[in-house]
């Protein structure tokens, strides 16, 4: 069985620093120095990281895998997970919300705005009900 979903797309959701009244400039401006201040503050600090990983398949299974009666079921890969981490991203986050936070901002989560459907606002509404964040701004839908 096939299924086709022509033109549905899942819309994603964006954290915007809103302090209503604000023109949308100063808004900008402001995220700007707290996103500078807290990278100063916590630079970034890269880290490799592993984790162990172990991949369990049940019933039919390759016959050069270890059975493990433990679980029913036929290892299909032992290994690890390595990846790199920023040790300080949380800090660095921690001091960026304050910073906003200091000076009146509180963060407002809504919904992307579509491509082409949406007109940036000048300043920050006291209601955000019904509004979209396009490239990291305040937008209304046409």
């Amino acid at each position: 069985m096939v299924f086709v979903l022509a033109g549905c797309a899942v819309q994603t959701a964006e954290t915007i620093w809103v302090r209503p009244g604000t023109l949308a400039f100063e808004a900008e401006q402001a995220t700007v120095a707290c996103t500078q201040r807290a990278r100063v503050q916590f630079p970034e600090d890269r880290a490799i990281e592993t984790t162990p990983s172990a991949v369990i398949g049940v019933g039919v299974g390759n016959r050069r895998h270890h059975h493990d009666r433990r679980s029913g079921g036929v290892f299909g890969a032992v290994g690890v997970d390595i990846f790199e981490v920023d040790r300080n991203e949380p800090r660095r986050d921690a001091a960026f919300a304050a910073c906003l936070g200091r000076q009146g901002y509180a963060p407002v989560t809504l919904p992307s705005c579509r491509p082409g459907e949406a007109m940036p606002l000048e300043s920050q509404p006291f209601d955000t009900r019904g509004l979209c964040v396009a490239n990291g701004r305040l937008a209304a839908t046409r």
